[in-house]
């Protein structure tokens, strides 16, 4: 929020593009704003064995896309408030795609033709599955020596996950704002990898 203090305040002295206000969103539309990058880890989760398990994940996948959600609800929610809408009179919708990952054993071997592989974390997140070409011991695995091109093939993890709002109708100017204040809450609670590509929509 910025004003300009003058000795005579005046319209003229306040930077009313900055200032929130109660906005008239109420419509029929649906705005949906769409992530598409890197997941954060506690966007993933592994299964049986726990020596596979990154730092941050969660068992169950149910837990991973109840985390997801709320994540991005929190993220809607503020980005509304933040701009003068209502959240309240709009219901909220995600697609929860919670990613299965998993690092090498830290107590065993893992040979080629091992299945969701990814590699070692970067700042939280998960950015690479990998694909053996020859075994990694435990060893390798603790010193994060595996994720080489002697040993391993690597690809972009990029996965996309959305939220909506209902019942909605917004300017052009307000929805980005919007979108803005989402990104900002986003980046500030490490679930948006700076690579991400974020979009929006309303129809």
């Amino acid at each position: 929020m910025y004003f300009k203090w003058t000795s005579t305040c005046s319209v003229g002295d306040i930077d009313l593009t900055t200032l929130p206000r109660a906005i008239n969103s109420i419509g029929k539309k649906t705005m949906t704003i769409t992530i598409k990058g890197p997941p954060p880890v506690e966007w993933t989760y592994y299964e049986e064995n726990i020596n596979r398990a990154f730092p941050g994940q969660f068992h169950l996948p149910d837990i991973t896309k109840y985390i997801i959600e709320e994540d991005l609800k929190n993220a809607m929610i503020y980005g509304m408030l933040s701009w003068g809408v209502n959240p309240n009179y709009h219901p909220l919708t995600t697609t929860n795609i919670a990613t299965f990952g998993q690092r090498c054993d830290r107590k065993a071997e893992v040979g080629p033709g091992s299945s969701n592989l990814m590699s070692e974390l970067e700042n939280g997140f998960v950015t690479k599955r990998i694909t053996l070409s020859t075994p990694v011991t435990s060893e390798d695995c603790v010193k994060n020596k595996y994720a080489t091109a002697k040993v391993a093939s690597s690809q972009p993890l990029i996965i996309e996950n959305s939220i909506s709002a209902g019942l909605i109708n917004l300017r052009k100017g307000d929805a980005e704002k919007i979108v803005q204040f989402f990104t900002d809450y986003m980046f500030e609670m490490k679930k948006l990898h700076s690579t991400a590509e974020i979009s929006y929509s309303i129809n």
